[in-house]
C-alpha cells in the first residue's frame, strides 16, 4: 500500500512548513500549495487521500469555487476534504454549504494534535515496517 498523499491549500506559508514536518513525521506525503487558483488540475491529476483547505478570511472566492468543481467531477468528488477556517460569520453562515458539499471542518485556532486527530480519522495509513512506526513526541505542537 503506498504512501497516503495529502494536498494541502493554505496561504500562510509558516502553516505550510508546520505541516509539511506534522504530514511526514506522521507518515503521509504532503503536497503544498500557497493559493487554490489554478489547483484544479493538480488535484485531480494526484489524486489525493485528502485535501486540507483553508477558506482565508479574504479572497475566499477561489477556494469555495475549487470545492465546487471538486465535488462536481466524478474523479474527485469522493475525495475527502478537510476545510480550515477562522471562524468568521462567512463560514459559520455556511455550514449548510459545506455539509452538502462533505467537507469536515476544523475551525481556527486548534492546535497540531486536532488536526492530526482529524486526518487520522480521515485517513488511514498502511501498515508500518519499522517497529517504532512514527512518533508524535517528535512532532511540534502548539495552536495555529
Amino acid at each position: 500500500m503506498a504512501t497516503p498523499v495529502i494536498a494541502v491549500i493554505n496561504t500562510d506559508s509558516s502553516f505550510l512548513s508546520l505541516v509539511d514536518e506534522l504530514l511526514t513525521n506522521a507518515g503521509y506525503r504532503p503536497l503544498l500549495w500557497l493559493s487554490s487558483r489554478n489547483t484544479y488540475g493538480q488535484i485531480r491529476q494526484v489524486q489525493p487521500a485528502l485535501l486540507i483547505l483553508d477558506i482565508p478570511s479574504r479572497r475566499a472566492g477561489a477556494a469555495w469555487a475549487l470545492l465546487e468543481l471538486l465535488r462536481l467531477d466524478p474523479e474527485t468528488a469522493p475525495m475527502p476534504i478537510l476545510v480550515c477556517a477562522v471562524p468568521i460569520p462567512e463560514v459559520r453562515n455556511a455550514t449548510a454549504r459545506l455539509n452538502a458539499l462533505r467537507c469536515s471542518v476544523l475551525e481556527k485556532p486548534f492546535n497540531l494534535e486536532d488536526l492530526l486527530t482529524h486526518i487520522q480519522a480521515l485517513v488511514r495509513l498502511p501498515p508500518s515496517d519499522d517497529q517504532d512506526g512514527h512518533r508524535m513526541d517528535s512532532i511540534r505542537t502548539g495552536s495555529l
